[in-house]
């Protein structure tokens, strides 16, 4: 697990002043460390480049409904809404109260752009059962997906979501029921 640094010249400002004036034209890549600290939504840019490829690892941005965004690296193969669930260091909640069998829609999830929808949909195709769910879920759009029914490959590495203000356990919900009475 990582937590991105955005302020470079933290790193810079003990320098000397000749040295800091021998820095200046180079712009400092994306830095990452590991630690449980929160990223700072005033500092962070959401137009990095990505992480350069780590074997065996998935690059994943997570906005939240408040515009704090957290990036994190998690294991290639594993499934996007445990992940996010089981990540202790994210102060988000992913509850997936179904446990990845699509029917809750608590674990759902908006893609931040109609590419990330259409590899998503290329690479997982969405169930009669997840556009069920979806359509009775509170803020979906053309761009949501349950995070349960996404695994992370390569072709998702850099994958950017953005978590919803309200869920809702879809299960509980009350159809309208069809008269039998013709």
């Amino acid at each position: 697990m990582y937590v991105r640094i955005c302020r470079a010249s933290l790193a810079t400002s003990r320098l000397p002043g000749s040295v800091r004036a021998a820095m200046a034209p180079i712009r400092p890549s994306m830095a990452f460390f590991s630690s449980t600290a929160a990223p700072s939504a005033s500092t962070c840019s959401s137009s990095s480049s990505l992480p350069s490829a780590t074997p065996g690892k998935v690059h994943v941005r997570i906005r939240t409904s408040d515009g704090v965004t957290y990036e994190r690296m998690y294991n290639e193969g594993d499934n996007l809404m445990e992940a996010i669930r089981d990540d202790s260091t994210l102060p988000v909640d992913v509850p997936g109260a179904c446990n990845g069998t699509s029917k809750c829609s608590t674990c759902h999830v908006i893609l931040q752009s109609a590419e990330w929808a259409r590899t998503a949909e290329r690479l997982f195709a969405v169930s009669d059962s997840e556009q069920d769910c979806l359509d009775r879920a509170p803020g979906a759009s053309d761009a949501s997906r349950l995070s349960c029914q996404l695994t992370l490959v390569k072709g998702l590495n850099g994958l950017e979501i953005d978590l919803p203000k309200s869920v809702v356990d879809v299960r509980w919900q009350t159809s309208p029921r069809r008269s039998a009475k013709k």
